[in-house]
């Protein structure tokens, strides 16, 4: 576990020193694990981070973030908690949930495993839409078509991450390869043309090294990999 930076600084609004902001960043290649000055936990996965004033916790406990985030939100009903990305906010009172808003993903997802939150986003026609989730329940909004869904999910297996554990279902080849780009800090150049078109279901060691990651994951052999410091290209076998 690392952290790249944690510092304050002074942030100026209109002329006027406002309330001095906690930010934590978390490098590619580590986690970190951060309390709030309520009680709550945050797990900080590879390249995300947190932010929240010296106000925090006075009239209302709110936190910007980016990245991939598990939360256990101490609880008070009459202070809600906010977490704000980019896309999304999400309020609650006292839950847990698992958050994932990297800003090179083109979806942001939201898993709860306990209690109840609520997700707000700008839908396609400028109006805010509001949507409410319960245990084992996901919400997904599409950045570009600015929409949101909402199904069922095994919440725990999003938060697999804080114990070294990826698990996926029927996602992208090229998706994966982004989870290994933070994890590793590595990036990939994929020239393959079939990797494209690849979908891989199960779960990945995070304790392995990464070769033996991409040997498993590439069950038939038809990929070529090919190192050069922390790139990686990815080519179809002649």
């Amino acid at each position: 576990t690392g952290i790249s930076a944690f510092y304050l600084y002074d942030k100026f609004i209109s002329g006027q020193q406002a309330d001095m902001i906690s930010e934590t960043i978390v490098p590619f290649g580590s986690q970190a694990k951060v309390k709030l000055p309520d009680g709550t936990i945050v797990w900080l996965n590879s390249g995300s981070e947190l932010r929240y004033d010296n106000s925090f916790g006075k009239n209302e406990r709110k936190v910007s973030f980016s990245g991939e985030g598990y939360f256990e939100v101490t609880k008070n009903t009459n202070k809600p908690f906010m977490v704000h990305t980019n896309n999304v906010d999400i309020k609650v009172l006292g839950t847990v949930f698992n958050v994932n808003s990297y800003a090179n993903e083109t979806t942001v997802k939201v898993d709860l495993l306990e209690g109840k939150v609520d997700v707000s986003a700008l839908a396609e026609n400028g109006t805010l839409e509001n949507k409410t989730l319960l245990p084992n329940e996901m919400l997904v909004y599409d950045k570009k078509l600015k929409k949101m869904s909402a199904g069922k999910s095994d919440a725990a297996k999003s938060a697999q991450w804080k114990t070294g554990k990826l698990t996926f279902d029927n996602v992208s080849m090229e998706k994966l390869l982004r989870n290994l780009e933070r994890k590793y800090d590595v990036h990939f150049i994929i020239e393959s043309k079939k990797i494209k078109s690849e979908m891989f279901t199960g779960s990945i060691n995070l304790e392995q090294p990464l070769n033996e990651i991409l040997e498993y994951i590439d069950v038939d052999k038809k990929f070529e990999r090919i190192y050069d410091g922390r790139k990686v290209r990815i080519c179809d076998k002649e």
